[in-house]
């Protein structure tokens, strides 16, 4: 589109080659064709510059590239003797990047890297091809490895939960869109966020546990839901009232 005008702006070039555009004069506009060129050649190359930098490729980012040939045992070399010094710097680069949370999931990065990683090495390179690429699985799998390698496999679940593309933000935009309609537009920030947290994160209707929260709601209002015998009517009558109260305020 730099060089060539796109479909509609070759249409808009094309109608308005008198100097009119639908039977209106335009002034001056003969004279600004270079004008209007130029700024279009500017924009164009600067909404691709930013794009190119948006969505840069996994060689460029570190991070990215380390996690990738971490766990992909198919990047991994086939010689015993390069794959016996393979990855620790890799290891190095995640763990430097998330050590504030994997300190907070309590994981040993000296005994990950040290340790752990040289044997997982070992163990998913003796498999034969077909069930490297799982490897990693059954590594959660079972117990005994699971216990074996504890460290490293807190390493590897972030590695596996790494978002490589924006279609949970895009999740997210559709749900704000679906909770805050027109009808809903005075939505504060702080109810807007528990609703969004709620559609998604939370749980599903089947394995909700409604008395939870209805206990704790009454727990609020000062109701004690566990005195013996506590009445059932009373217990509808105060979320009934609260329930009345939230319609009247809100519509």
């Amino acid at each position: 589109m730099e060089t060539e005008s796109g479909e509609h702006v070759e249409g808009f070039l094309a109608q308005t080659g008198e100097g009119s555009f639908h039977n209106v004069q335009l002034v001056g506009f003969g004279e600004r064709r270079e004008v209007f060129s130029r700024v279009k050649k500017e924009l164009l190359s600067s909404v691709v510059a930013s794009l190119q930098h948006r969505f840069q490729g996994v060689e460029s980012h570190r991070v990215l590239l380390a996690a990738s040939r971490l766990v992909d045992p198919r990047e991994w070399p086939a010689d015993q003797q390069e794959l016996a010094s393979y990855g620790s710097d890799h290891v190095n680069t995640v763990t430097e990047h998330f050590a504030d949370v994997l300190d907070h999931m309590g994981c040993d990065r000296v005994k990950a890297k040290c340790i752990e990683w040289p044997s997982a090495k070992v163990i998913i390179k003796s498999l034969p091809q077909s069930l490297q690429q799982n490897a990693w699985q059954d590594f959660f799998v079972a117990d005994d490895r699971r216990k074996t390698f504890c460290n490293l496999l807190l390493i590897v679940e972030l590695i596996l939960v790494m978002p490589l593309s924006t279609a949970s933000v895009e999740r997210g935009f559709s749900a704000m869109k679906r909770i805050k309609t027109d009808w809903r537009s005075n939505l504060s920030v702080n109810t807007l966020t528990q609703l969004l947290f709620i559609s998604l994160e939370g749980l599903d209707l089947e394995d909700f546990n409604s008395m939870s929260v209805v206990d704790r709601w009454l727990k609020g209002l000062g109701v004690n839901t566990h005195t013996p015998f506590f009445p059932l009517t009373v217990l509808c009558d105060c979320v009934l009232r609260q329930m009345r109260s939230f319609l009247v305020s809100y519509y």
